[in-house]
């Protein structure tokens, strides 16, 4: 719990000096409100994606000048997101960072180039998100010596 308030703690304190408004970290703040804020620390299905979603926030604010660093980050946090996530809400490590991304660049950038390193950034997420998806399976298939890869491709087929 006391690792959670940190965290939101200092990703408001860092948004509030990066972006020199309290637009950002009161939006932030209003949304964590909306969503029972002091259920998720005593949450252990929804506390893994939010700790992930406000470390990943904060990698955002300090590379926010360097885009193939980001690239790497959110890559990497989709595939954490998958190992620890129980299907609740993986979105959420994507989407508030992005956000951020956007908020913090909007004047910096053109619109056609931001939404282009959005997207790449989405697509690298969803491929740390699905390759690790399907290396579970196969890393499984070799270890267990079954057809994990196939039986889970098939359930994923027919439903």
């Amino acid at each position: 719990m006391v690792i959670f308030y940190t965290l939101i703690m200092y990703l408001l304190i860092n948004l509030k000096e990066t972006c020199q408004s309290y637009m950002l970290p009161l939006s932030l703040l209003i949304g964590l409100i909306m969503c029972y804020i002091y259920i998720i620390p005593i949450s252990m299905q929804y506390m893994s994606v939010f700790i992930i979603m406000l470390i990943c926030s904060l990698l955002v604010l300090k590379n926010k000048g360097n885009i193939k660093r980001l690239y790497l980050i959110l890559f990497t946090v989709g595939s954490i997101v998958n190992f620890f996530d129980f299907l609740t809400v993986p979105i959420l490590s994507m989407g508030v960072p992005i956000i951020i991304y956007i908020y913090i660049n909007y004047n910096e950038k053109t619109f056609s180039i931001l939404m282009k390193e959005v997207i790449l950034l989405s697509v690298y997420w969803c491929l740390g998100y699905g390759l690790t998806w399907i290396l579970k399976w196969i890393v499984g298939s070799l270890i267990l010596n079954r057809k994990s890869l196939w039986k889970g491709l098939n359930k994923v087929y027919l439903e």
